[in-house]
């Protein structure tokens, strides 16, 4: 069943070389496999990704809280420290840690990672050509792509959801709506290094004022806003009082901070997964994810050399089952 859907002469173990990649989510028994669509330029294309509008609105989120509720409760020393900028205003407005997140995280969506032939063709309006499996086995091979119909360099591979050829590809990441490569790989990175240190301090914040407030709640009314004026009424003073210890007791206490620490961790497991896995791959002499996946793919197939015969129908089915993007 499986003999026919690769010619095992193709597979050489000797000379295994990567001069085709074909595009994600493709379907091998049509001839005809890729309707007629506009390249996306950058993250910012339509469609839009939910994931988009969920990590913008979880990074407000997040700003608001700490720097809205958290910080301000705490000591006047450690108060500024948290802040680290202050924008020449009073009080300051937010840290350095948020402010590199966001600039990173935006500057990765909207660079367009494309290869520079791609670049320099610069026909996004018109539609993508189809591909034609009866004519090419490939969508690229020997660095063309039939697709894009330019030259690309030895590690591009054509993004389905980008719909274009991206120079040093690693992955399409949905939570940017864009392809990370060669061209916005640092930001990316800097984006999630950023966020897992902004979101680790924040956490030790809002563990500070947790243990404070049982332990000794005179240390986090220390700021202006927390003194009451000899102007104000009994009114105001019961009104204020009632909103400062009900509402932040029951509410933030109950609700939001298990909330917040939950969501927290988490986006830290997550992000400092990513950042151990790039360390890695960088430590361990692969550019990217295309020469750790090449490496992957030449021990694969040296295995089924020495467990195998060559002509062996085995091989083909393992050879199918370990490398599926081969087509």
């Amino acid at each position: 069943m499986y003999a026919g859907l690769r010619d095992p002469s193709v597979l050489e173990c000797t000379k295994k070389t990567m001069e085709g990649t074909g595009p994600e989510q493709l379907n091998s028994r049509q001839d005809l496999v890729s309707a007629p669509q506009h390249s996306r330029v950058n993250g910012w294309s339509l469609p839009l990704h939910t994931f988009q509008f969920v990590g913008l609105l979880f990074y407000t989120y997040l700003a608001i809280v700490g720097f809205g509720i958290y910080i301000p409760l705490l000591p006047h020393g450690w108060k500024y420290a948290a802040y680290a900028v202050s924008f020449f205003l009073n009080p300051p407005v937010i840290g350095v840690l948020f402010v590199h997140h966001l600039v990173a995280h935006l500057v990765a969506i909207t660079i367009d990672p494309a290869d520079q032939n791609v670049l320099a063709k610069k026909n996004y309006s018109s539609p993508m050509p189809v591909f034609d499996r009866s004519r090419h086995k490939h969508v690229i091979q020997n660095q063309h792509c039939y697709l894009c119909e330019v030259d690309v360099g030895p590690k591009a591979k054509h993004c389905s959801a980008c719909n274009k050829c991206i120079a040093d590809f690693d992955h399409h990441c949905k939570w940017l709506n864009n392809c990370v490569g060669g061209r916005n790989y640092w930001f990316f990175f800097n984006a999630v290094a950023s966020a897992v240190l902004g979101v680790f301090l924040l956490i030790l914040v809002i563990l500070y004022v947790f243990i404070q407030y049982f332990v000794n709640p005179a240390e986090l009314r220390t700021a202006p806003q927390s003194s009451i004026g000899p102007n104000l009424n009994f009114v105001s003073r019961c009104i204020r009082n009632t909103l400062k210890y009900v509402i932040f007791k029951k509410i933030f206490i109950s609700i939001f901070l298990p909330f917040i620490t939950w969501e927290m961790e988490i986006s830290v497991h997550t992000k400092l997964f990513l950042i151990v896995f790039h360390v890695v791959v960088h430590f361990r002499r692969f550019r990217d994810m295309y020469d750790l996946t090449m490496s992957l793919e030449t021990n694969v197939v040296s295995k089924c050399c020495k467990a195998f015969p060559y002509n062996s129908s085995s091989y083909t089915l393992i050879c199918n089952t370990f490398l599926p993007f081969h087509f």
